[in-house]
């Protein structure tokens, strides 16, 4: 197979995309959930998007997870076919996860989701028609960071692999490269869906003045069949998490408007000179 090496620095540093996050590709929730018999459909003001009824929704966990195959990559291999392939050590996904069972059949499922999860997103310069994985396996690369037997099988001493589909490795080409890597930890850190999908979509913009409701909407976390107590319970989350949300990601709440500015931190960057 004709292969190329990639600068290792461009997909070490560059962990999504300005169009994958305000897409709301992946739902404000860490539940995964299947449709009720109805395709998933959502339009924002950067992104139409639609996921089949048959498919599993993709949450903020597998974004966690792809975000965290990036920041612990160890190898990436850019294929002539636009493929991707990255390798990294599965013991230290699951312990940044929180999962200290190191429950690899866990992280294989999520896997398994964005392998076979038909996502069809249009942008106003690209569109998506595919699943984000084509395939996702061990490596016989050795990884010298596995505690001994901590999988229970004869894997644990070897790097793991995913290959991206060229389509979705098209967005870091024509997109604004987005990398929060360095405030990451914080982010898993906040146990909430609607948390982690809310500072994600809001770190995307370089300055932001916008009302509460209509971030909450952009992430597809209000929605016109929304329930009072639902709505109120999630604005309460978000307000009672308000001086977090200002201490750690410089994202300030005041009368129902957020304010952010991406000069007031040195911790996320955008990594090429497309648009914003």
């Amino acid at each position: 197979m004709n292969t190329k090496k990639r600068d290792f620095k461009e997909f070490k540093n560059s962990n999504t995309t300005v169009s994958i996050i305000r897409s709301a590709m992946f739902t404000p929730t860490i539940k995964r959930n299947k449709s009720k018999g109805q395709d998933i459909t959502f339009q924002n003001q950067w992104a139409s998007l639609k996921i089949p009824a048959k498919y599993n929704h993709l949450t903020q966990v597998h974004l966690n997870i792809l975000d965290l195959i990036f920041a612990n990559a160890t190898e990436t291999l850019k294929l002539q076919n636009g493929e991707l392939v990255v390798k990294f050590s599965v013991w230290k996904i699951l312990k940044a996860l929180g999962q200290m069972g190191y429950n690899y059949e866990w992280l294989k499922d999520k896997l398994d989701d964005l392998q076979t999860t038909l996502t069809i997103l249009k942008t106003k310069n690209y569109e998506l028609h595919e699943t984000i994985l084509h395939f996702h396996k061990w490596t016989k690369t050795a990884n010298p960071d596995s505690p001994k037997n901590c999988f229970n099988n004869d894997n644990y001493g070897k790097l793991y692999g995913v290959c991206f589909n060229s389509s979705f490795v098209k967005f870091f080409d024509i997109d604004v490269n987005l990398s929060y890597i360095k405030i990451l930890p914080d982010i898993l850190s906040l146990k909430s869906g609607v948390l982690q999908a809310f500072v994600r979509f809001v770190i995307s913009h370089d300055k932001l003045n916008m009302k509460l409701i209509d971030v909450l909407m952009s992430i597809r976390a209000f929605d016109d069949n929304i329930t009072t107590r639902t709505k109120e319970r999630i604005l309460k989350k978000i307000n009672d998490n308000a001086n977090i949300l200002f201490s750690k990601f410089q994202i300030k709440i005041e009368n129902g408007i957020v304010y952010y500015d991406h000069s007031n931190t040195d911790k996320v960057y955008f990594l090429n000179n497309h648009t914003l």
